[in-house]
């Protein structure tokens, strides 16, 4: 996650109030005082318990004596190149998500990782929506720093909507569409959105996470990091990631991977489908070759055919042709009232 202070004025609404595109006094907010807009001081003699009281003194709770360690499987329920996710529960019962950094406090490339991630857990815990997964503390599990969240029974919305094939797609879409809207309004950048980083709450409320795989805060992001997050998210990422050397993520990308995602959940694949290379996926991207038109975006449909020229507009080649994440919500709530 990176913060912006580019600031356009995007609109937000949490999952209860999508359709109405409002947003309830309380639920939406961002923590601005000096301590959360600063980054923690963290240095590279620093463990994860040190990483942690730090987090503590800035309002972020230490679950690691709360956590029933012995409900932690041995095997990760989920994860990535970057991360393991593990079911576990709370001493009072409650079920949570322990997310933790495949890293090791003696490389010292790992260590500027933890830094990194370290940054972006602050952040996240500036965050405020009824879309946004909540960090509800972090905790010490085995040497690493893990960050806790509630369990979504439903998992990803990518695998949701495959065990659903009756979900309400535009809603979902409409959700995600705030969420990000959100993130932009109050000055932060996402920069992994995608369905596996889409998760779905027992109320069908959209939770968008994933806020240790984010693009910098201002410190450098370390090479394997990018590496690593790059060969994960080929498929979602905008072109200007393939032509620039220097290249952030900025609002105009996370808008292009909102289409790209509003895509694989409208058609329950991910983008490119039809395409198995990631080489021949990323050079159609940097040509601006777009994913063919699905038959769940059929040109019979009227909604479809007011979505459709949407989608295109979030994958300009040019990011400044664009539209914002305000506009996007707007249109899919629009598309709500269609529907």
């Amino acid at each position: 996650m990176h913060v912006t202070h580019d600031q356009p004025n995007q609109a937000a609404a949490t999952s209860r109030d999508v359709a109405s595109n409002t947003e309830p006094e309380g639920e939406s907010t961002y923590e601005g005082s000096a301590e959360y807009i600063c980054p923690p001081v963290i240095t590279d003699l620093m463990g994860a318990d040190q990483i942690l009281n730090i987090f503590q003194s800035r309002g972020v709770p230490d679950l690691s004596t709360n956590l029933d360690l012995s409900t932690i499987a041995e095997h990760p329920a989920a994860g990535d190149g970057l991360n393991d996710v593990y079911r576990a529960r709370l001493l009072d019962g409650s079920l949570v998500a322990v997310k933790s950094l495949r890293v090791s406090l003696c490389d010292r490339e790992d260590h500027r990782t933890l830094k990194h991630i370290a940054r972006e857990l602050h952040v996240w815990s500036g965050c405020k929506h009824g879309n946004i997964l909540e960090l509800i503390g972090t905790a010490c599990v085995h040497g690493l720093v893990a960050s806790i969240s509630p369990w979504m029974e439903n998992g990803t919305v990518s695998n949701f909507i495959s065990n659903n094939p009756g979900a309400p797609r535009y809603e979902l879409c409409a959700q995600l569409a705030a969420a990000v809207s959100y993130l932009h309004r109050v000055g932060v950048v996402h920069s992994n959105i995608k369905g596996s980083n889409v998760l779905v709450s027992t109320d069908l409320t959209i939770k968008l996470s994933s806020f240790g795989s984010f693009g910098s805060s201002g410190a450098p992001v370390p090479v394997s990091y990018q590496v690593e997050l790059a060969l994960c998210s080929i498929r979602w990422a905008a072109p200007e990631f393939f032509m620039e050397d220097d290249a952030r993520p900025t609002l105009f990308t996370d808008v292009y991977a909102l289409g790209m995602t509003i895509l694989e959940i409208i058609s329950g694949s991910i983008p490119y489908r039809e395409v198995r290379s990631h080489v021949r996926t990323m050079c159609k991207i940097m040509n601006g070759i777009p994913p063919k038109r699905p038959e769940a975006i059929s040109k019979d449909d009227t909604r479809a055919d007011v979505l459709w020229p949407l989608l295109l507009k979030c994958w300009s080649y040019d990011p400044s042709k664009r539209p914002a994440a305000s506009d996007v919500l707007e249109m899919m709530n629009a598309l709500l009232v269609v529907g």
